[in-house]
């Protein structure tokens, strides 16, 4: 296997609750450390689940929990054959298979030209997202429409572009020699990490917002 796929030791994402941050719900993460840091402050459980502090909680929007380095560490070959692994439970060696074989993957939609990250991602991470993910247009609809129908292609006379779409996971599958389901399965992880990607983006322009002119919560 490729050192490329090999997370240095000193990642972000060995540590323990980095799984937890990147696939877990932010908002119910953000819950849990507001409520550790009650704790450590002396507050009782009732006042901790008081109206007061239960609506401070939710008063800010959490789109996303993860770090700058967090994401760097994500927009890199490694990280993404790691989140591949961590979701499927495929070794290391099987997952960058699966990752090289689907390269570029057509979960971009056309009109999707990565400016979204200007200002919070580096360059050198929309080139990589622009590399990993392929722009399509009428197959990349079709791919989300799977996604929302559990990756089952609807069944049409003709088959129509979900044809097209069947024939992709196919041959990545052939390629891998691993079952078409599992690489839909891989598909729908690779969107949601892109998603995952967008977030955090979206989330460090609400937190700057916020930093310049929104009120803070009070203990």
């Amino acid at each position: 296997m490729s050192l490329t796929y090999q997370l240095p030791p000193d990642s972000p994402l060995l540590h323990p609750d980095a799984p937890e941050r990147v696939f877990g719900d932010p908002g119910q993460y953000v819950f849990g450390q507001r409520m550790k840091d009650l704790q450590e402050l002396g507050r009782s459980t009732d006042q901790i689940f008081s109206q007061k502090y239960s609506d401070d909680i939710r008063a800010w929007p959490a789109h996303s929990v993860l770090t700058h380095e967090e994401v760097a560490a994500l927009l890199t070959p490694a990280g993404t054959v790691w989140v591949l692994s961590q979701a499927t439970e495929l070794a290391i060696w099987e997952a960058s298979r699966l990752y090289e074989s689907g390269i570029p993957w057509p979960l971009r939609p056309h009109d999707d030209d990565l400016q979204w990250g200007k200002g919070i991602l580096k360059q050198e991470h929309m080139d990589y997202l622009s590399l990993l993910f392929q722009p399509v247009a009428r197959q990349g609809q079709i791919i989300i429409e799977l996604e929302h129908n559990g990756w089952e292609a609807p069944n049409q006379p003709d088959g129509g572009p979900v044809k097209q779409v069947r024939a992709y996971w196919q041959h990545v599958a052939k390629e891998t020699r691993e079952d078409t389901r599992l690489v839909r399965e891989a598909a729908r992880l690779l969107y949601r990490y892109y998603e995952c990607i967008q977030k955090f983006v979206k989330q460090q322009r609400l937190d700057a917002h916020r930093l310049d002119g929104w009120p803070q919560i009070k203990f």
